[in-house]
């Protein structure tokens, strides 16, 4: 029986016979039915140019277009990577500088702590822009009266709480509580000086109290104030305190804080 094929079927077809592609410029339009029932290099041919057919003979992708592609493909995994490293990058510096603020404000509290528990700040007698690192230095007179006090109602060095850097290792910021039973030297600014040297080498000290690891630099101003109101005997002393501390990565950060203390003086300013 013979099968009949329309010519619409026919241009939607092609050719390939034992292995043979047919060109489509070799092929003529067929008129009327065609016979299948002969065996011959040509069964069916039709216009190879309809969009969306095969074509024979053709690579996949070309030498430039797989070099181009793999260009596009390096660069893309070349931005991912340099976004992700300064997406880890922001999160390590964010994470450093939060760290240092959290050890400069715990700071700040314990020395405020230990300011209103105090008697008062003891000053440097002397200029302390003339003698080096005693801008670094603050002692609070924490208590009088103390057993064994050789000089009642006067501060001694073992009544006192020392804030300063180590005198040997500047990144370490120390609380320092002295042994030392002597009056501290509040009209002679030489022996004040070599005694607090003393005590920050860690020398007659109880065990000092690490504060801080990675201190980059530390200031304390002391300004004293009499009260208004006529009270001559009752003074003010304001601590301004500048921190800077040196996070893992990256430059120092600064910060201040402020503590201040009302006191009794011994003696009335006239």
């Amino acid at each position: 029986m013979i099968e009949q094929r329309t010519e619409t079927e026919l241009a939607v077809g092609k050719a390939v016979v034992l292995g043979y592609s047919i060109a489509a410029d070799a092929c003529e339009q067929p008129q009327g039915p065609v016979s299948t029932d002969v065996v011959s290099p040509l069964l069916y041919c039709e216009c190879r140019k309809a969009p969306g057919l095969w074509q024979p003979g053709r690579a996949a992708m070309t030498l430039p277009e797989l070099l181009v592609g793999a260009f596009v493909a390096a660069l893309i995994t070349v931005t991912l990577g340099a976004v992700s490293e300064a997406v880890l990058d922001a999160h390590d510096h964010s994470r450093s500088v939060g760290e240092c603020a959290q050890a400069a404000r715990a700071i700040f509290a314990r020395i405020q702590r230990q300011m209103s528990a105090s008697r008062q700040v003891i000053p440097f007698p002397g200029n302390p822009d003339h003698w080096p690192g005693m801008e670094e230095v603050l002692i609070l007179w924490q208590e009088d009266g103390a057993a064994g006090d050789p000089d009642p109602g006067e501060p001694n060095w073992h009544e006192t709480v020392i804030y300063a850097p180590r005198l040997d290792r500047g990144n370490e910021l120390l609380e320092l509580r002295p042994r030392r039973r002597a009056r501290v030297p509040l009209n002679n600014p030489v022996l004040f000086y070599l005694r607090v040297l003393l005590f920050r080498s860690g020398r007659e000290v109880e065990q000092p109290t690490v504060l801080m690891e990675n201190l980059a630099g530390v200031h304390f101003q002391i300004e004293e104030f009499d009260e208004p109101e006529g009270i001559a005997a009752l003074r003010q002393h304001n601590v301004l305190v500048g921190l800077a501390v040196q996070p893992s990565a990256g430059p120092a950060r600064l910060f201040f804080g402020s503590a201040v203390l009302r006191f009794v003086a011994s003696e009335p300013r006239t």
